[in-house]
């Protein structure tokens, strides 16, 4: 109820009809959607989210579906621009990716937040439904869907679901428990490994996570599948988080061959050579996030292929004795990012010490 109005307020000034599927609401959701032009329909809750998914699917009168969740709201940035290129690819493709920014932290902030891209556009004649209890994700019929593989520019969708801890610890133990239902499944997808391993990370069990997510890197394997790009980010986060660096390098080598392009597995990589007391090679790992940049193509921390490397850059220079390069580094980071406030720390901190050397 807190969430829907604002959501479909985003939404509905961009679309041509809304369909909203209610599993089961105790709170005020069904009242609040009644004063919006927005057809209703009640579904039976089954532990079953792809079938909610294909239900309202289902519904739609609209040849496109552009699909939220109530904790999500649609940001159009430049309305010609979102218009032109979803249009342009609408010709050619099934299904177009849309960029989602997921945010975390106690207010909102675009330093603080995940960016990835996912399909949020699908063509209602292409047969594309759901599939899997949890964690649901698109099922590409018996036919070819054509899918585009760069996203649409011009609109972002907001995720806040990650911002309320006791909410996401509810949610985390709704999902463990469906999840533990799908694993149950004889030759279950090894997706479910990895989306236990999130679960029980959010929920700071780190040796349950651990454990989980290297076994979906096994099962990927055994299954001749290349493992995502995913489920590697997690592993050596999991791996910096416990502290547990001391393989780590050589390990995380590996899965950056496979994924060259992924800044934050790079990120890292420097947070492991720094913390290993290799400042040198540290920052030529940093500097090199910064020449890989920031891709939607993965789930990427904002800032690790940017801002974030940076700083790292100048906590090197620190360590190897260049302090003048240092603060000149800090200076430029706080000009061009003065949101995000560790560069103003040293800042702070080394003229303080100069003042008092």
């Amino acid at each position: 109820a807190e969430n829907v109005a604002a959501g479909l307020e985003s939404a509905l000034p961009h679309v041509d009809d809304a369909v909203l599927v209610d599993t089961g609401s105790t709170d005020e959701t069904p009242a609040i959607v009644r004063k919006y032009p927005v057809r209703l329909y009640a579904f039976a809750w089954n532990d079953d989210f792809a079938a909610a998914r294909n239900f309202a699917m289902e519904h739609v009168r609209t040849e496109w579906i552009l699909w939220l969740d109530a904790d999500e709201q649609l940001a159009v940035l430049n309305q010609a621009q979102w218009q032109q290129t979803w249009t342009a690819k609408a010709r050619q493709a099934d299904a177009l990716l849309v960029p989602i920014h997921s945010y975390y932290g106690p207010t909102v902030d675009e330093l603080r937040m995940h960016v990835h891209t996912a399909y949020r556009l699908l063509r209602k004649g292409a047969g594309l439904r759901y599939k899997q209890a949890v964690h649901e994700h698109l099922d590409m019929g018996t036919g070819p869907a054509r899918l585009d593989p760069d996203p649409v520019q011009g609109a972002v969708i907001r995720h806040y679901g990650y911002m309320d801890p006791a909410r996401c610890q509810e949610k985390s133990a709704r999902n463990v428990r469906l999840l533990e239902k799908e694993r149950e499944r004889p030759g279950y997808d090894p997706w479910i490994d990895y989306h236990l391993a999130v679960e029980h990370y959010r929920r700071g069990d780190f040796r349950e996570a651990y454990e989980h997510v290297q076994t979906s890197l096994r099962r990927f394997l055994e299954l001749r599948r290349l493992p995502p790009a995913l489920a590697y980010k997690l592993k050596y986060e999991l791996l910096l988080v416990t502290g547990s660096t001391d393989r780590a390098l050589e390990g995380i080598e590996l899965a950056i061959r496979l994924y060259p392009d992924y800044a934050d597995l790079h990120y890292y990589k420097g947070l492991f050579q720094y913390a290993q007391g290799q400042y040198a090679e540290a920052a030529q790992t940093f500097a090199h996030c910064l020449k890989v940049g920031e891709s939607t193509r993965y789930l990427t921390l904002r800032g690790a292929g940017s801002f974030m490397a940076a700083h790292m850059m100048g906590m090197c220079l620190e360590a190897l004795g260049q302090r003048d390069e240092a603060v000149r580094h800090y200076e430029r980071l706080v000009r061009e990012f003065p949101g995000f406030e560790p560069p103003a720390e040293r800042l702070a901190a080394l003229r303080q010490a100069k003042e008092g050397g």
